[in-house]
């Protein structure tokens, strides 16, 4: 399913809503959350909060223009609560199984790291743009462990055991290029190493986790042996 939401995605950049239609779909989306929400004051960014998950396949089907600019923002650009809180929840809500929704928020997490490498690089790192990297990857990281130990539980570590493999392989990579960066750029060494210390923090509990699971397997496995 997450696979034919990206042939549509791409696909999607050949459609276009004529004015009118554009209209009437942002009509419908300002009825309905001033219809569901307490808020008093409206703008595009508490509409799109107030919008569930089916209204945001609007907005991404309807706005397709919009949803692909917002691919490329980063923390601090108007398109970003577009891309973090329409785009990568309507893709998360089409990974169906637990193995490709830890799939989708590791690359959700690894996205978070990318964004601070590209700030930090376009001398756009600051304090607020940490706050909302590290607020975001921090509600992430603990979904994918609760994800990890769901697949474990199921009586399918192995499985389990090899996504931590790749994302601790994939972790451990972005965090030479945070600690490169944070020597280079002294004016945003602070919030670099912060950032950097959540990733480290990360990757260690993910593989205590994975470690333990191989241990209780293998324990397993020569429990099974003596009894033959």
């Amino acid at each position: 399913m997450d696979d034919e939401l990206e042939k549509i995605f791409k696909k999607g950049q050949e459609i276009r809503l004529n004015p009118s239609e554009k209209e009437k779909m942002r009509d419908f989306v300002i009825s309905y959350a001033r219809r569901n929400t307490k808020r008093q004051t409206f703008s595009i960014f508490s509409v799109l909060r107030s919008v569930p998950a089916i209204l945001s396949f609007v907005i991404i089907f309807g706005g397709i223009g919009i949803s692909f600019a917002a691919e490329r923002a980063l923390p601090g650009d108007i398109l970003y609560p577009v891309k973090v809180g329409v785009n990568e929840e309507a893709r998360g809500l089409v990974a169906i199984s637990d193995e490709k929704k830890v799939k989708w928020l590791a690359t959700v997490a690894e996205r978070r790291i990318e964004e601070t490498e590209m700030l930090v690089k376009e001398n756009r790192f600051d304090s607020a743009s940490k706050e909302k990297i590290e607020k975001n990857f921090g509600e992430n990281t603990k979904k994918l462990e609760e994800k990890l130990r769901s697949i474990a539980e199921k009586n399918d570590s192995e499985r389990a055991e090899e996504v931590s493999r790749n994302l601790e392989d994939a972790l451990e990579r972005h965090e030479e290029v945070l600690k490169e960066l944070s020597e280079e750029r002294s004016e945003s060494r602070e919030e670099i190493n912060s950032v950097l210390g959540n990733v480290k923090s990360f990757r260690e509990s993910i593989r205590k986790s994975r470690e333990d699971s191989e241990n209780r397997r293998d324990r397993g496995n020569n429990g099974e042996k003596e009894r033959d």
